[in-house]
């Protein structure tokens, strides 16, 4: 029996768009299902009509600038109020939110770095409703919201929101006053108003994601794991050891670190099979043609491309906070090498159902490859893989039944 009636999805975007839109947006369709009233309060110009024709759906399209657009503004009187949050936001949003009952409501947040603020978190709370932020990224602990260093491409080990944090060139020098404007946002946020202590709940999509929110928050009661709903690649279980195709999914940027992958696949004799795009990828394919890259690929070529592999390859630098293509792959039982300081960890053991090794490091990557080429080294971690996901799936019945379980809260 649920303690409320409405649901509230606050999101940048008006359609699934990205990772944290579509597992916004995903929520929508399945709380339609569920006869739960859902309002989406975004800030796009417009919402995707999809979801607004579904059954007690309705929609909010704010059209909002990035709020960075203020702040840097010529006119210094319009941007000096701005150091630490916009308060034009707060009637536009307090609209939003009217005409429900606080007591009968749960709010939903799953963005606020870009266009709303950490202002939407606490006039929620302000207004007595339940509110659960869904950290889709590192965003309320970390100005640049990743916890990494881009220039020195490394997970970055400052405290975060500390002194050293604030100096940090972390970031490219042109969007540095991005991460000022940020960080006095987030000191605000996590110092004077202590929203993270009043927050209903923080969701958090792995359990590494959350023992790294831990650490900075504490171990607060209120950090919960909710696993996003995934699409396996394939219904049934799969024969990866019949397969030579070694896949690699992501944008070729430098923190997902495909240089490491393919200097590894080098190393191992190998040939690497690459879904993604990105400012990387002429360099990489004139470094490296002897690998196949195919460039993005549609949801059901990339399943069909995945239903062929031997094995997924994850090469990324930084923590990530779930990497569903890992648990895309699992669940259909294949096996997947990734880094040990990667959030995949929460679904990988070790020569169990993958095989983990030292992030950013080629030769540790290439062993790892050279242990994949036994065929009965795949053949045991894919019935294990398979097995251990079937046990408890990242289902839309089981993301459904957990969240209801983070929305009873109070």
């Amino acid at each position: 029996m649920n303690n409320f009636s409405n649901v509230v999805i606050v999101v940048e975007g008006g359609g699934p768009t990205g990772g944290a839109e579509r597992v916004a947006f995903e929520t929508v369709e399945l709380l339609s299902a569920h006869g739960i009233p859902v309002r989406i309060i975004s800030s796009a110009s417009q919402i995707d009509q999809k979801y607004l024709n579904l059954p007690g759906v309705t929609g909010i399209a704010l059209g909002l600038p990035p709020v960075w657009e203020k702040f840097f503004s010529k006119n210094r009187i319009l941007s000096y109020p701005l150091r630490n949050e916009d308060r034009s936001l707060l009637p536009i949003y307090m609209d939003a939110l009217k005409g429900l009952n606080p007591e009968q409501t749960v709010v939903h947040i799953h963005g606020f770095h870009s266009h709303f603020s950490h202002l939407i978190i606490s006039a929620s709370l302000e207004q007595g409703f339940r509110t659960h932020l869904h950290a889709h990224d590192y965003g309320y602990i970390c100005p640049n919201t990743t916890l990494f260093n881009y220039p020195e491409n490394r997970i970055c080990e400052l405290d975060p929101l500390s002194t050293a944090c604030q100096s940090s060139a972390c970031i490219s020098a042109t969007d540095q006053n991005i991460k000022q404007f940020r960080f006095r946002r987030a000191i605000t946020a996590f110092e004077s108003k202590k929203l993270h202590e009043r927050l209903t709940s923080i969701v958090c999509p792995s359990p590494f994601a959350r023992e790294i929110m831990a650490k900075k928050l504490g171990d607060l009661g209120k950090l919960r794991v909710l696993r996003c709903p995934v699409q396996p690649a394939s219904p049934d279980k799969l024969n990866p050891a019949a397969s030579q195709t070694y896949l690699w999914i992501g944008r070729l940027t430098a923190e997902k670190n495909p240089d490491v992958a393919l200097k590894a696949a080098d190393l191992a004799g190998i040939t690497l099979t690459i879904i993604g795009d990105g400012p990387l990828r002429t360099i990489l394919e004139k470094e490296f043609p002897h690998h196949n890259f195919l460039g993005w690929k549609s949801p059901e070529e990339v399943n069909e491309l995945q239903s062929t592999a031997r094995c997924l390859v994850m090469s990324s630098a930084w923590y990530e906070t779930a990497s569903l293509v890992v648990l895309e792959c699992l669940a259909a039982g294949i096996p997947c090498i990734i880094g040990n300081r990667s959030a995949a960890t929460s679904w990988l053991t070790d020569e169990e159902n993958g095989i983990t090794f030292e992030n950013g490091s080629v030769t540790s990557l290439a062993e790892a490859l050279e242990k994949a080429k036994d065929d009965s080294a795949i053949d045991r971690m894919s019935e294990n893989a398979y097995a251990r996901y079937r046990q408890d799936p990242c289902s839309p019945e089981n993301y459904t039944r957990d969240l209801m379980e983070v929305y009873n809260l109070k």
